[in-house]
């Protein structure tokens, strides 16, 4: 395997993504950002997963919809889900775009409550997100907290 196949390889498993054969992710992702359209392929869906609810916050993020996704984080133990570092990341992403820094890191600390350690993806996201709000000091604290919570910077 390539460096750039690993690099791909692992980026996608981060974001969630199933096997690339799993044809209702495929199709929730190709929704782009219409996450209305998303969110009706993952209710058809008779036994939907993670990385079908995944896709679905991905939709939400690029539709600067984070209140849909948080929703969806909120529907998951009732299917007996786990949420995972794609999940939350997602949720991060549909907040910094909308310049919801402090929303950010609310679901940084409500991944920790949930038992999801912040890894590196989740740690920039949110530095990210308080970079765009023009936040640094608090992009900076993050930063520096990222050795505390075992991630490298």
């Amino acid at each position: 395997m390539s460096r750039r196949q690993a690099s791909t390889f692992s980026r996608n498993n981060q974001r969630g993504h199933q096997k690339p054969g799993d044809p209702r992710v495929q199709a929730i992702r190709m929704c782009g950002d219409d996450w209305r359209r998303a969110l009706l392929l993952l209710r058809e869906s008779k036994q939907p997963n993670i990385q079908e609810f995944n896709a679905t916050i991905d939709a939400c993020a690029r539709a600067r919809k984070p209140s849909e996704a948080i929703g969806l984080l909120d529907d998951l133990p009732n299917l007996g889900l786990k949420p995972n570092h794609a999940t939350f990341n997602g949720i991060m992403k549909a907040y910094a775009n909308t310049g919801g820094w402090k929303s950010t890191l609310r679901v940084l600390d409500r991944m920790v409550e949930e038992g999801v350690m912040p890894n590196e993806f989740n740690m920039n996201t949110a530095i990210s997100a308080c970079g765009k709000a023009r936040q640094w000091k608090m992009a900076l604290e993050l930063l520096d907290s990222m050795e505390g919570r075992g991630v490298k910077p």
